[in-house]
């Protein structure tokens, strides 16, 4: 994560967009090492300076929550498939249709 992207020499504004992070909290990790630190104050480039951490950004923020629906999406795929697997007497706990409908 941060600290990874320190000891690269990323500057801390692409660091914190890569995170997406809405404050500088990132910092905690990268200066718990002295050296990421200072691979990070003087190794860092300007966003502004090269189109390339704008790709890594858009292509980051993309594929993260994509990842996060692929999970999401094979967690609810598991939990049908355990509901699916137990006895149809246990099937009644989820059942709501012994419900009065509202009229």
């Amino acid at each position: 994560g941060a600290t990874s992207l320190a000891a690269l020499g990323v500057s801390a504004d692409c660091i914190q967009a890569i995170g997406c992070w809405s404050s500088d909290s990132f910092q905690i990790y990268v200066q718990k090492n002295l050296a990421l630190l200072h691979a990070l104050i003087f190794n860092s480039q300007s966003i502004h300076d090269s189109v390339a951490p704008f790709d890594l950004i858009q292509l980051y923020c993309i594929i993260v929550p994509l990842f996060y629906l692929y999970a999401l999406a094979n967690m609810l795929s598991l939990l049908l498939y355990i509901y699916m697997s137990l006895p149809p007497f246990i099937h009644w706990v989820w059942d709501l249709s012994f419900l009065p409908k509202k009229q």
